[in-house]
């Protein structure tokens, strides 16, 4: 019964490894890179600011080290921006402020 948990949590690792890789090299490769995952409308500027706070200027492999360090840690990273167009409806604030 082990040796069967043993094995079954290795296999966990290696499909867990498999897709952490996988995800890491279909960010990577995506057209313009990460950075214009985070908005498309990025100038080439803002764009290269992007890559170097987030490290992605550095080389490949230590890209993908710092990215399993940060998994390991828990940090998936920061949240994407929230749309605040669908805050905008009417009476939204108001509740908000626990007045409506």
């Amino acid at each position: 019964m082990t040796r069967f948990i043993v094995r079954r949590v290795l296999q966990g690792l290696i499909v867990l490894w498999i897709v952490t890789t996988t995800t890491f090299v279909l960010i990577r490769v995506a057209p313009g890179g990460p950075a214009i995952l985070a908005d498309p409308k990025l100038s080439p500027t803002e764009r290269h600011a992007i890559e170097e706070r987030l490290g992605l200027d550095q080389p490949l492999p230590v890209q993908y080290l710092a990215w399993h360090r940060n998994l390991l840690r828990g940090d998936l990273g920061r949240p994407a921006p929230r749309n605040r167009r669908e805050d905008a409806r009417p009476g939204v604030e108001e509740r908000n402020k626990g007045g409506g």
